[in-house]
């Protein structure tokens, strides 16, 4: 594909609407005939070995599932609300998949960075509570936790700046 091949801006409102599959309505309404629809392309060797090649290359299986739902909305199989109630079915006969032929994957869900600022949130108010003297410490946490809550941050306070960049 060339450079200058890509579409312009605007051109979408020069074209005959309902031209693509996306704009006219949804050949299914239906969840249940959705889900089927995709269960049976699904089962198609072909098309599952390159999800086998997928979660074996790192990508996880819920991206793999938006990408198939994505993709049948725009050719106009089903809307995007289908998609919705469709997704989590679709996710677990992959996963159960990939369980079946033994290959290593991701669900897709986990959030590492979400996961250590809300333990972190969560140790802070505990510390909070503590201190004050509103909770124990032991009735919050079982033993083997509480080394891990009680670790924190604690840094002294910085001191006020000085000088010609100091706020007045």
């Amino acid at each position: 594909m060339a450079l200058l091949d890509a579409p312009i801006p605007g051109q979408s409102l020069t074209a005959a609407p309902r031209n693509p599959p996306y704009e006219r309505p949804p050949e299914l309404s239906d969840p249940d005939e959705a889900l089927m629809v995709h269960l049976s392309r699904l089962n198609d060797a072909e098309r599952m070995e390159g999800i086998v090649y997928l979660a074996e290359k790192g990508v996880d299986v819920r991206t793999i599932t938006e990408g198939i739902l994505r993709s049948a909305v725009m050719e106009g199989i089903h809307s995007i609300d289908v998609s919705l109630v469709v997704a989590p079915v679709i996710h677990e006969f992959i996963a159960s998949t990939l369980d079946a032929v033994e290959v290593e994957y991701d669900h897709g869900f986990d959030d590492k960075e979400g996961e250590s600022e809300l333990r972190y949130s969560q140790n802070v108010n505990l510390a909070k509570k503590v201190l004050s003297g509103e909770q124990e410490l032991s009735d919050s946490v079982d033993e083997p936790e509480v080394e891990e809550q009680i670790e924190m941050d604690l840094e002294e306070p910085t001191p006020e700046p000085k000088g010609l960049m100091a706020r007045a």
